[in-house]
């Protein structure tokens, strides 16, 4: 990994700028370091699930003979220790080890996007880019509080991917995802008079796509303003926030709460992330193309 891989093992957050070639490079290295993680938890839950047979067993001796038999006894308390220090080494191994593993949608929507931005980029152009693979819950995420409803509810928001890099006409682009996850809780009584509290998770993802092209090329687009919105053509399953235009560069932010992945690491998906951002390029290109007709 061109990127300081020793750091991203640590953070979770790969941060480099060149060439889409070595950016590929890296991206093949994440999805290693993903599978030996994956591979990780498989044995680590193998050896929590063993550890629990191996107490079940201990209870069996119990059941089916008398305690006081020293062999029975015995067998019991090996069981039950072995068993024990296997449940808690397993269980904090995949407590810890859990973090790792990724989320395959991110790294393979940034693999994407490279692929497709560089077709329309100078042959020796470089993309910057910062990809956090960490949690979207974790503590430093958190933004705050508050109330929805009868629910106590904990905001947390994760700007994981920014990309910027510039296209072959002169064109700058920026691209940003940010998951919005909000941790419900509260506390309900049931039906038979006793308080149980539930939970439940609700999340979106944020897209941002911005053009700043150069005024000399793209002079008449304030004329296009009123109309950016009218041209934005994304899946259905999306939002559009914002779709603006100015002198100096068209905004379109969208907002999705489905879960989406990437059809070209996941084939079965529903909903393909990569689509939409495509989707939100194409959009905001055809407003270059109507201002440079309308100056016409």
């Amino acid at each position: 990994m061109a990127a300081d891989l020793g750091g991203f093992k640590r953070t979770l957050v790969y941060a480099a700028e060149g060439p889409a070639e070595q950016l590929f490079a890296d991206v093949e290295e994440i999805r290693k370091f993903d599978r030996e993680s994956e591979k990780r938890l498989r044995v680590w839950k193998f050896l929590t699930a063993g550890s629990v047979l191996a107490i079940g067993l201990g209870l069996f001796f119990v059941i089916s003979r008398a305690i006081g038999e020293e062999r029975s006894f015995q067998a019991f308390l090996g069981c039950v220790t072995l068993g024990g220090v296997g449940l808690i080494t397993g269980i904090v191994l995949w407590v810890r080890g859990s973090r790792f593993d990724l989320a395959n949608r991110r790294y393979e929507l940034f693999a994407a996007l490279v692929e497709m931005l560089r077709r329309d980029m100078p042959k020796d152009a470089t993309i910057a880019v910062a990809l956090d693979l960490s949690r979207p819950t974790e503590k430093r995420k958190k933004t705050g509080t508050g109330k929805a409803g009868h629910w106590d509810v904990v905001y947390h928001q994760d700007p994981w991917l920014k990309l910027r890099g510039r296209f072959a006409d002169g064109t700058t682009f920026q691209v940003a995802m940010i998951d919005k996850t909000q941790l419900r809780n509260r506390w309900k009584r049931s039906a038979s008079g006793k308080n149980k509290r539930k939970t439940k998770t609700k999340a979106a993802t944020v897209a941002l796509v911005k053009l700043s092209p150069k005024a000399k090329r793209y002079p008449d687009l304030p004329r296009v303003a009123g109309e950016v919105r009218k041209l934005v053509r994304i899946p259905s399953w999306c939002e559009v926030k914002e779709a603006t235009a100015s002198a100096e560069e068209l905004t379109l932010v969208t907002t999705t709460a489905a879960q989406w992945s990437v059809r070209g690491a996941d084939p079965a998906t529903k909903f393909d992330g990569f689509e939409l951002v495509g989707a939100m390029f194409f959009s905001l290109y055809e407003a270059l193309h109507l201002s440079k007709t309308s100056a016409a």
